[in-house]
């Protein structure tokens, strides 16, 4: 009988715990589901899945343009040896198709050699992380000042009436100022961007392992 009751107790705390853990879980489900919707956190995942965008770009497209471009002098050695051939033939017509493949040939190697798809295609996504990472900062910024509101009376600015005139509402004007301040923010160096919102938002953002290796960029 007390062991029936001992048993009964433990199936008991076992469902509660359970049922805790389940709770639990929902809860930490709800928080995370919060926390993706909130602004600043679609900032930075929009960012960090440019920054994957372009580095699976890089993966597959410059190994790709490499591969074609080694393609490409294969098929011209090709014809250039096709060419070869047609010397032995005395007939006219055989000599004008020689002549005319060897100079389609040799303007083809030309390009080909002048060309440099692969280095074009990583400058290009090298910039591009650069003009996401950008991007990111005016969204980020807007973000901020979206959740804080109060952040705004730190701002030394002066609107003339002749500009608060303009507007049709006092949000579309803090909205025109905040895109004002990103424009003037996005000028300046990353250095200078660092020291802003550090001053800005009294938070450390340069003691991390690699920031000499990010300002040299």
């Amino acid at each position: 009988m007390a062991q029936r009751k001992k048993n009964n107790e433990l199936a008991k705390q076992t469902k509660t715990h359970k049922k805790t853990t389940k709770n639990e879980e929902q809860s930490e489900n709800t928080k995370l589901i919060i926390e993706h919707n909130h602004p600043i956190a679609q900032a930075i995942n929009k960012f960090l899945h440019r920054a994957r965008d372009i580095k699976s770009a890089a993966n597959i497209h410059i190994p790709l343009s490499l591969k074609r471009k080694k393609q490409r002098f294969t098929e011209i050695a090709k014809i250039l040896e096709e060419t070869d051939t047609l010397v032995k033939e005395k007939n006219k017509a055989s000599q004008i198709l020689r002549i005319t493949k060897t100079v389609d040939a040799f303007r083809k190697l030309e390009r080909l050699i002048q060309s440099d798809v692969p280095e074009i295609l990583e400058t290009s996504l090298f910039l591009g992380l650069f003009s996401s990472y950008d991007a990111f900062t005016g969204d980020l910024l807007k973000s901020i000042y979206s959740k804080k509101p109060e952040l705004f009376n730190k701002m030394n600015r002066t609107v003339s009436l002749s500009e608060v005139v303009k507007f049709d509402s006092f949000d579309e004007m803090k909205s025109s100022i905040l895109l004002n301040e990103i424009e003037n923010f996005r000028r300046n160096g990353y250095i200078e961007q660092f020291e802003t919102l550090e001053k800005d938002f009294d938070v450390k953002l340069k003691e991390f392992e690699r920031w000499s290796q990010f300002v040299e960029f």
